[in-house]
């Protein structure tokens, strides 16, 4: 669109009436800061709109994402959302709007919109003697299609590549960035022009330390006469370490290395020589109890705490197969050329549970209640069992409305009959609390028989806390899907003196309604805008719900056209459009790897994965 000539009054007006002047979009992603509306002209209209210098989107996006239509009344608010939007895309430095003329007989205003815009990757280019893989070069450039491209930072970029070289082996290599225009404007391509250069050779490879180094002549893979490959050498010193640990030298440490006028000097502790050995056990071989506490793992030195929290390790491990007199004492034996570690095991009698038992109980169905302690009868005793699984059958107790409920003894009788066990459980249960009432307070947009419906708590059943909470989410949630995601809720539990009743009192804060405003997309440079947005489907005006957001980025990881997807709520005032969306994507190939969180009911997650290759016609 073109413009004709200001008038003298228009360019005087021009001078003070200048809506944002060089408003820039740091680095850093700080919003736009508020813009002035003149004083001299309430109640405007925008009768024209004109765009300047665009080439990096499709006007009609723009103008989406300005939302400055004909007739629109021109308010700070206004303009300044619609600028925030423009640079949320990241294709813009710079975005200014002006006065161009006024038509005071209409009461409208001609707008001119000029951008200044940010210079993108088409692709990269390799070019040169760079000696190691592509893939590598392209993964510490950390730069491809779609990227801002930025003069400024050249020398940062060789010098990640250089020092990827340097680490491989070639540290005289030299870098070049520069650039190549594109068919499309404000498109570059970025060619870097490498020089690897002649490489760092290993002269001598010296080793020395203590212990057993033979581990490292036989995990070594570089030699004399090899470039002096960095990442070759962690891996191999890694390896090193494992063999020699897999060997019973379990106290091996990193090898520390230096690399001084082409001599590779590597020094090594393997430590002494363990021997792990078992006398005694009939029931479980060597083998098995060697993979209950794994000595190759140790990041400790090797002392008596060590030994103990292995013998524990064994004993636990007999009680849960039955063997509840389980137990194992050590020795610990420095010879010349090893260190002998020897667990001697008591094994005991293996026991059968005959019976289970809760003693004080109210309930008349304990089925349920044995099932939380894992314990079957006419199985092997299980003696951990109880322990651990006892706070576990006081959180059903509690679910049921016994909130005082207590064990106060655990009781075992071996005599009963040779390799048998009786076990009982003594609870004391306390007071049943069941729920006398359910209200509300501070609710106005729901009346209390849909939040009742929404908590789903009965007068007469037995109160719990989680129940409660859960009440309390399913409230949130409800108010979440309708648009008020910053509704407070929480819940007043008044007991009665005797804990036998309680009145459940939902003291809500409602907050306002927000509704889905416009959807700015970044990031993409292959996919059009509108598809993208298509495909999100967030109805603008529709009340906000973050459960169409994840569904969006379902839908758009199902297109498979992109590593990342990234959706941030940005809160508007003023203009009905309370929250748009910025849908953040990073484009990538064809075949896709899905992964994906979901958000369920009481705040839960869910997550899923999706292999496919999609193409797109």
């Amino acid at each position: 669109m073109f413009l004709r000539p200001l008038s003298k009054t228009a360019l005087r007006s021009l001078l003070f009436t200048r809506l944002v002047c060089a408003v820039l979009l740091l680095a850093s992603g700080s919003s736009v800061e508020a813009v002035g509306l003149p004083e001299e002209y309430p109640g405007y209209t925008i009768s024209t709109l004109t765009v300047r210098d665009l080439n990096s989107m499709e006007p009609e996006e723009f103008l989406y994402l300005l939302d400055l239509p004909e007739g629109t009344p021109v308010t700070r608010e206004k303009i300044r959302n619609g600028i925030d939007r423009v640079f949320r895309t990241g294709n813009f430095l710079d975005v200014q709007v002006d006065v161009a003329d006024i038509d005071k007989a209409e009461k409208g205003l001609t707008l001119v919109v000029s951008v200044r815009e940010r210079v993108r990757i088409s692709k990269v280019s390799i070019r040169g003697d760079y000696s190691v893989s592509k893939r590598e070069i392209r993964r510490v450039l950390n730069l491809g299609r779609g990227d801002e491209y930025r003069a400024d930072k050249v020398r940062e970029y060789e010098h990640r590549v250089h020092r990827l070289l340097a680490e491989r082996g070639f540290p005289k290599a030299t870098v070049q960035i520069s650039t190549a225009p594109t068919h499309r404007a404000k498109f570059v391509t970025l060619i870097l022009q490498i020089d690897a250069g002649e490489g760092e050779r290993i002269r001598d490879v010296k080793v020395t330390g203590s212990g057993n180094l033979s581990f490292v002549s036989s995990g070594l893979s570089l030699t004399v006469g090899d470039v002096f490959d960095r990442k070759v050498l962690s891996e191999n010193l890694a390896e090193i370490v494992r063999d020699a640990r897999g060997g019973g030298y379990y106290q091996a440490e990193m090898p520390d290395w230096s690399f001084t006028e082409a001599v590779l000097d590597i020094r090594f502790n393997s430590g002494p020589a363990y021997e792990v050995r078992f006398d005694g056990n009939r029931f479980a071989s060597s083998r098995k109890l060697r993979k209950q506490f794994s000595f190759k793992s140790l990041e400790v030195p090797m002392t008596d705490d060590v030994l103990e929290e292995a013998a524990r390790q064994y004993v636990t491990y007999y009680r849960k197969n039955g063997f509840p007199f389980a137990q194992v004492a050590t020795s610990f034996v420095v010879e010349e050329e090893r260190t002998l570690i020897v667990f001697y095991m008591y094994e005991g009698p293996r026991v059968v549970l005959r019976s289970l038992e809760l003693a004080g109980v109210s309930l008349p169905d304990t089925k349920r209640l044995k099932e939380i302690l894992q314990l079957e009868e006419g199985d092997y005793y299980d003696a951990t069992a109880v322990d651990e699984n006892l706070s576990d059958l006081i959180s059903l107790y509690k679910s049921l409305g016994f909130l005082g409920v207590t064990v106060s003894d655990v009781k075992t009788d071996y005599s009963v009959e040779p390799g048998a066990v009786r076990v009982t459980v003594v609870l004391e249960e306390g007071p049943r609390t069941l729920v006398r009432s359910v209200s509300f307070s501070g609710n106005t947009a729901f009346p209390d028989e849909n939040l009742l419906k929404w908590a789903a708590l009965r007068e007469g059943e037995p109160y719990n806390e989680v129940d409660a909470a859960d009440a309390r989410f399913r409230v949130i949630e409800e108010y979440s899907r309708t648009g008020y995601g910053g509704a407070s809720v929480w819940v007043d539990a008044r007991f009665t003196e005797t804990m036998d009743a309680v009145d459940l009192v939902f003291e809500i804060v409602e907050g306002r309604q927000s509704v889905f405003g416009k959807t700015i997309i970044a990031g993409n440079a292959r996919t059009r805008s509108k598809i993208i947005r298509k495909e999100f489907n967030l109805p603008e005006g529709a009340p906000f719900d973050y459960r169409q957001v994840l569904l969006g980025r379902q839908a758009l990881h199902r297109m498979g056209l992109f590593q990342s997807i990234r959706a941030e709520p940005l809160e508007r005032g003023g203009d009905g459009h309370d929250v748009d969306m910025l849908v953040s994507v990073r484009e990538g190939s064809f075949g896709t790897i899905d992964l994906g969180i979901g958000y369920a009911d009481y705040e839960r997650l869910r997550g899923f994965v999706e292999v496919g290759h999609n193409n797109l016609n």
